[in-house]
């Protein structure tokens, strides 16, 4: 049977840290692609830009978590933006 000592210091496929170094760069990556797959395939009118706004808008406050760590107000703006910036 394994040690679990240090539990939580490792995730399924990696040390913990390395994961909190690649999900930022992923989830950019992933929200990008989604962008431009969406500007080639749907008419960028008002609906269209609101759409790229919201991607852009959900991109700069997941890269904005790691200011507001030890603020409570974190997981409400969390909410909001995504709340705003999901399907009509």
């Amino acid at each position: 049977m394994r040690n679990h000592q240090g539990a939580g210091s490792h995730g399924i496929l990696a040390p913990a840290t390395r994961l909190d170094r690649w999900l930022p760069v992923v989830l950019v990556a992933l929200v990008l692609t989604s962008a431009v797959r969406y500007a080639g395939r749907h008419a960028v009118d008002g609906a269209g830009l609101l759409v790229l706004v919201g991607a852009g808008g959900l991109i700069v406050v997941y890269l904005a978590r790691p200011l507001t760590r030890g603020h409570d107000r974190w997981p409400t703006l969390w909410l909001v933006v995504v709340t705003l910036s999901g399907p009509g």
